[in-house]
């Protein structure tokens, strides 16, 4: 702490010492960075590595892959239980009397009129909108294509 710059515990340090120790702090330095790039470098072929992470976790892939398959089988059976069910004729009728019966107690919800401008406004930019994320999607995936027409330049 209370050293004169240049010295270091009572001894002199000349300009060639110091610059021979930076440079030793230096290589130091550079070699642990070295050793860490490698060590990270490696860890990624090893994360990135589809077959050998397969091998190590195959079976919670797999399990995981069942139970999401599963999943799905018994969402699509319950939806076409569900749409069967609908389409009984003893459910056809009851839901036909519940709108027999909301007709009645609502009778100004019937048949409503034109949208009003709100919604029309609405619906203009959720087409307009939708029309454009097509164009810029369809510019992207079809390459040569600009603005739906064929690029004839350089042909």
């Amino acid at each position: 702490m209370g050293q004169e710059p240049g010295r270091v515990s009572g001894q002199d340090v000349t300009p060639e010492q110091r610059m021979s120790r930076l440079q030793a702090e230096i290589e130091a330095t550079r070699s642990r960075l070295a050793t860490t790039v490698s060590e990270l470098d490696r860890r990624r072929h090893e994360i990135l590595d589809l077959k050998a992470q397969l091998r190590r976790h195959g079976l919670a892939i797999a399990g995981v892959a069942a139970a999401v398959s599963g999943a799905v089988a018994a969402a699509v059976a319950l939806s076409m239980r569900r749409a069967r069910a609908r389409r009984r004729p003893t459910a056809r009728a009851r839901r036909l009397a519940e709108a027999f019966s909301r007709m009645q107690r609502h009778p100004d919800r019937v048949a409503r009129g034109v949208p009003g401008p709100g919604r029309k406004a609405l619906a203009s930019a959720a087409s307009a909108a939708a029309a454009l994320a097509a164009k810029r999607l369809a510019g992207r995936l079809l390459p040569g294509r600009e603005g739906g027409r064929r690029s004839h330049r350089g042909k």
